[in-house]
């Protein structure tokens, strides 16, 4: 209710909003039973709070319930961030993101998608892509394997159950099809689920290493009537190119190289080869701790030398020398023991760095 400071009197004997100008008072009919001539109503200024609070609340619960069928669907936190805005706009991805754009008519006609190219393409990245456009429209989504599923299933009395939950996903999504253990147990469980599945209706998905040609012209009687069920109820999608890992890791060391910033990019790229294990390698990060501006100045990488490492000086005098010509700021100290407590070794070497920024 709107407060009365908020109000003015209006010529026809109402209550008016001085914000929205809207009356907050309206008169009930003249042969009202209840006795009363005026009641309260809502204005604009009432009614625009009402509908920012009812969505502000529908979101909390939108995205309360995402999250927990995130934590449901995947094993792995790092799964929840996998999402097509992230993704190389190729041709899979973008079949992907029409199935999830048009779940609707999958689900309704049963569509999955059978994933299959060489290791480390991206398969089951694309697959987590899917299952969070899905899980972000409410739709519950299991992503598993089927090593997970056959530990899970070892020590329980009631597999039934277990299966027919995993049938009762909206979508279930089965990574890795062809690593699970060879045995007639675990192929029984395989089959047991995909044709539990098969029966419900729902879609699945499958990603896997397995060549399609293998998968249509196998001869085991125990594996092909897996396949043949996998085939009828999935689109195969051959996710080739270049490798989604290989990638990643060509990223990743790109950004360490950037990260470390020496003055010839020659010198970052043998660092490892030429440096020793028993002494620690780390960048240089200093703090502007004099303006306290909090400014990040990125340095030559500095390599950590612990004196009590050396039986003589002229040992640690020649590796220091080494070190310094492969293109290292060399910094020592002597404090801290760190084959006995890394602590007070990291504590030790904070310190240093500090002693050398203000020197």
């Amino acid at each position: 209710m709107i407060k009365q400071e908020n109000t003015y009197l209006g010529a026809n004997g109402l209550a008016y909003c001085k914000i929205c100008g809207e009356p907050v008072e309206a008169f009930f009919p003249p042969d009202s039973i209840l006795g009363m001539k005026k009641h309260f109503r809502q204005c604009a200024c009432v009614r625009k709070k009402r509908e920012s609070e009812e969505k502000a609340q529908k979101e909390r619960e939108h995205c309360e319930l995402v999250e927990r069928n995130k934590k449901i669907c995947f094993e792995e936190p790092r799964m929840y961030d996998w999402n097509f805005e992230l993704a190389e706009n190729t041709t899979v991805i973008e079949k992907a993101k029409e199935y999830a754009a048009n779940w609707n008519d999958m689900k309704k006609n049963h569509i999955g998608f059978l994933l299959w190219g060489p290791i480390g393409t991206g398969k089951s990245y694309i697959a987590g892509c899917i299952a969070n456009a899905l899980l972000n429209q409410e739709i519950t989504v299991k992503m598993t394997n089927f090593n997970t599923i056959i530990d899970d299933m070892f020590p329980l009395e009631d597999k039934k159950e277990y299966i027919n939950a995993l049938a009762r996903y909206e979508l279930l999504i089965l990574d890795d099809l062809g690593t699970e253990r060879n045995s007639e147990y675990a192929l029984g469980i395989v089959f047991s689920v995909i044709d539990r599945r098969y029966r419900s209706g729902r879609s699945l998905i499958v990603t896997t290493n397995l060549p399609i040609k293998q998968l249509k012209e196998e001869t085991n009687i125990e594996k092909k009537r897996i396949y043949d069920r996998i085939l009828e109820m999935c689109v195969p999608l051959y996710v080739g190119g270049s490798r989604y890992r290989s990638n990643i890791a060509h990223e990743k060391m790109g950004k360490m190289k950037t990260f470390f910033a020496t003055a010839e990019s020659s010198q970052t790229e043998n660092i490892i080869e030429q440096t020793g294990t028993k002494t620690i390698c780390c960048l240089y990060l200093s703090i502007d701790i004099r303006n306290r501006k909090g400014v990040i100045a990125l340095q030559k990488p500095t390599y950590y030398l612990w004196r009590t490492d050396y039986t003589s000086s002229e040992d640690f005098e020649a590796d220091k020398e080494k070190y310094t010509k492969i293109g290292f700021r060399v910094v020592t100290f002597a404090d801290g023991q760190p084959d006995k407590n890394i602590h007070n070794g990291i504590k030790a070497l904070i310190r240093n760095h500090i002693k050398e920024i203000n020197q």
